[in-house]
């Protein structure tokens, strides 16, 4: 296994809240540390890079201490452990944080996974935002989950057009892309992203996500929703509209 050490956040079971894999049964393994800082960030806790402990969340006990940094080996430990307890699970979900900024720790992590439990399909949730890694790790997945940032609504500098040749570079790849969406969303923008899907990974679904609070309200309405999922429909045959399912359910 790989030597490289790897800073989590926490290790934890639940149902995937999100996008295409929505309702399946999972195992998440959140890395730590992201470089952006979205104004609609919902894991703050990971953003921090190299923090000294993490943790690890089990449905019937208080959550346990994971120091940091991390080897592979001893993530497959407690990932061991949970599928003894608590198994079994449709999948595994990595996730952050942002997971391409912990590129060597990644590649030995999914290796070691694919390794000892074939029988589960990882899930890489990521902004695809570091091309180097990303090619690297796009096939070693079975599906990527790809967040697009709006800038309008993710409030961070950041041109659209990069993502025309990280797109280009997933073409043959399993994935979908995310975009949260609140009202100050720009039509402009939501017809960008849904050429640049229909272009270069047609196969992949558009998924519209209601932004879960907007300055400490819920802000979208049916109305600005469907014009909003109209309008991506014609550029793209393939949109849904999904909403963060985890969150209405009142589970992490």
């Amino acid at each position: 296994m790989t030597r490289a050490l790897g800073y989590l956040s926490e290790i934890f079971t639940s149902y995937q809240g999100e996008a295409t894999w929505v309702g399946y049964r999972q195992i998440f393994i959140r890395l730590a540390g992201c470089s952006l800082h979205c104004d609609y960030c919902d894991t703050q806790t990971a953003r921090g890079f190299q923090p000294l402990k993490g943790y690890l969340y089990s449905t019937a006990n208080k959550p346990k201490i994971l120091a940091n940094p991390i080897t592979v080996e001893k993530s497959l430990t407690y990932i061991k452990k949970i599928l003894k307890t608590t198994g079994p699970y449709h999948s595994i979900a990595i996730t952050g944080g942002e997971p391409l900024e912990q590129p060597l720790f990644l590649c030995g992590l999914i290796k070691a996974l694919k390794s000892e439990y074939p029988e589960l399909k990882i899930l890489l949730e990521t902004n695809a935002l570091d091309y180097p890694a990303l090619i690297k790790i796009k096939k070693k997945v079975d599906f990527i989950a790809m967040d697009i940032k709006i800038p309008s609504v993710a409030k961070i500098n950041l041109s659209l057009n990069k993502y025309a040749g990280i797109l280009k570079a997933l073409s043959g790849v399993k994935g979908c892309i995310k975009i949260i969406v609140s009202p100050d969303v720009l039509d402009k923008e939501i017809i960008y992203v849904a050429k640049l899907i229909k272009k270069y990974t047609p196969a992949w679904e558009l998924i519209l996500q209601p932004i879960s609070k907007y300055k400490g309200k819920v802000k979208n309405t049916w109305y600005k929703l469907d014009k909003l999922t109209s309008l991506a429909l014609k550029y793209h045959n393939k949109v849904r509209l999904i909403p963060q399912i985890h969150k209405l359910l009142g589970i992490r």
